[in-house]
């Protein structure tokens, strides 16, 4: 199977740290970009301030929970996936392989650590040595720009989001 995940994060900037709201969405679409077949939202509250909610953190989010769709669901290893993100750096970190370097160094002072590593524990076994899908791979999306399906992750997010 062939698919493109579209990922969207939203954050509420200027509310307080304490509480500020978040919100993540994916939406998986046939090879063609023609079809849906599957999305999800999803929000998050942030109930310390040890871990602040932020617009990266959401991004984050959208991608572990769209990779987790396929993880959840026993198809990762039958799926080609690309994920098209509007986040620069998750995809840079991806299509750069910053994380190769993170990993050797123990993510020493690298922010969103437990998010980088729940990502990577989507897209690679280390345990086994094997990717858990046939062939991953991250596009950019620039945000706001009438991609009808990045729109849409980002309608869902700010749903997710509001919703808290």
């Amino acid at each position: 199977m062939v698919v493109h995940v579209f990922t969207d994060g939203s954050c509420d900037n200027k509310a307080p740290e304490e509480g500020r709201p978040g919100g993540w969405a994916y939406v998986v679409v046939d090879s063609n970009e023609n079809t849906i077949l599957d999305q999800g939202y999803g929000n998050y509250y942030q109930e310390n301030t040890e871990i602040i909610c932020t617009s990266q953190r959401m991004e984050m989010l959208a991608v572990i929970n769209g990779l987790w769709h396929f993880i959840y669901n026993d198809t990762a290893k039958d799926t080609i996936i690309t994920v098209k993100s509007d986040s620069a750096m998750i995809v840079n970190c991806m299509i750069n392989k910053w994380y190769i370097r993170w990993w050797e160094e123990d993510f020493l002072g690298i922010k969103n650590r437990d998010l980088w590593e729940r990502m990577l524990n989507c897209i690679y076994d280390r345990e086994i040595g094997r990717m858990n899908f046939i062939k991953i791979k991250f596009e950019h999306v620039k945000g706001h720009s009438g991609n009808k399906w990045n729109e849409l992750c980002d309608v869902l997010a700010n749903k997710g989001r509001k919703e808290l």
